[in-house]
């Protein structure tokens, strides 16, 4: 019996580990303040550039929250059509404009990076972004998110809620 007492002190203080990671799960996603920490490191800003950074990160986050609204609204119209018989010109009309949306939000990063770049950038710091953008915007996509849980019709209210989509 004595031999067993350790293994069942380790099986303990791994229940208890694995207890505390479904409780408290993963700290929450800063996955934002992660990126605006790398570009403002990297391209070396001054308090005052990080200051304005951080207005057009606000805006630019903003605008893409709306589109993504959107979005949401007209991808659920769109699958709504399953339930009714086809309607070429009802989904001709929501691909559109789930197209423009999807363009507009390109539309909204590109000039955000202009903003940045041209508004608050040295000519130093417009060479290092030229170079940096690739990594920014790998880090800006989406599937460098987690993918959320699925929680069934109605929801699962024992369920965290998803984590934000930026």
């Amino acid at each position: 019996m004595k031999k067993y007492g350790w293994i069942i002190g380790i099986l303990a203080v791994m229940n208890i580990v694995l207890l505390g990671i479904v409780w408290f799960g993963k700290p929450p996603h800063s996955g934002g303040q992660e990126l605006t920490k790398f570009v403002e490191q990297n391209l070396k800003f001054t308090a005052e550039q990080s200051k304005q950074y951080d207005v057009l990160i606000g805006e630019h986050r903003k605008r893409i929250q709306e589109i993504n609204e959107q979005t949401k609204e007209a991808k659920q119209a769109f699958f709504q059509l399953i339930a009714v018989p086809a309607d070429t010109a009802k989904e001709k009309a929501l691909t559109e404009q789930l197209a423009k949306l999807a363009i507009e939000k390109e539309m909204v990063t590109l000039n955000h990076f202009r903003k940045v770049r041209n508004s608050i950038c040295t000519a130093e710091q417009k060479v290092l972004l030229d170079k940096l953008i690739d990594q920014v915007l790998e880090r800006m996509s989406p599937q460098n998110h987690p993918p959320r849980p699925l929680q069934g019709i109605g929801g699962d209210p024992q369920a965290p809620p998803p984590p934000p989509r930026f």
